[in-house]
């Protein structure tokens, strides 16, 4: 399995993507690769949430089929075997979007989404100011993960007594690095006890 993580801007330091990779590396033997694309690594100036939208550009196929993890995510434990044609994102958590892009499954053949965001992207990122980069991906959704079902789970509505899925989203506020407790220790992969 590929994963692939967006890093772009200050938002989130360096320290989001070695602690997740290495809390993905603790509890799934079988990743192939865990692939960051950073400022460096980005072709087009999309900002913030928008930047994910290179993901299913042409020139970053070599990387797909993958999973794709926001940095502010908790692995808590095994991934689950995905492997589909289909486009797939997780429900939204707090029911503003069809669909949530947090964690989201990429097929080999994106070029329609891309192709459509193309066609007007300021346009785009205008009528999707408040939903964000997963507002313009919910059209394209062809499966959704359920949640907690599937084991990916909001820090906020399903974490009151301590860790509860295998994927834990830190969607708006608090962020990993803000909290202390089992998160700290978590989100560092500490696992010394």
């Amino acid at each position: 399995m590929r994963i692939i993580l967006v890093r772009q801007g200050g938002k989130y330091g360096p320290e989001y993507v070695t602690n997740l990779k290495r809390q993905i590396y603790a509890h799934e033997s079988l990743v192939g690769s865990v692939i960051t694309l950073d400022d460096t690594e980005l072709c087009t100036n999309l900002k913030g949430w928008w930047a994910k939208l290179e993901l299913f550009a042409p020139w970053n196929a070599r990387y797909r089929p993958a999973l794709y993890l926001d940095l502010d995510t908790i692995v808590h434990g095994r991934l689950f075997r995905y492997k589909s044609r289909c486009f797939t994102m997780v429900e939204d958590f707090m029911d503003r979007c069809p669909a949530n892009s947090s964690v989201m499954w990429l097929p080999k053949d994106t070029s329609h989404i891309w192709d459509a965001f193309q066609e007007d992207p300021e346009g785009i990122m205008d009528r999707c100011r408040r939903g964000g980069d997963q507002l313009f991906l919910s059209d394209f959704c062809e499966k959704k993960w359920k949640t907690p079902d599937d084991g990916i789970v909001s820090f906020k509505q399903h974490c009151s007594d301590g860790p509860a899925g295998n994927i834990i989203q830190f969607h708006g506020k608090p962020k990993p690095h803000e909290l202390d407790g089992w998160v700290a220790k978590l989100w560092r992969a500490d696992t010394s006890g």
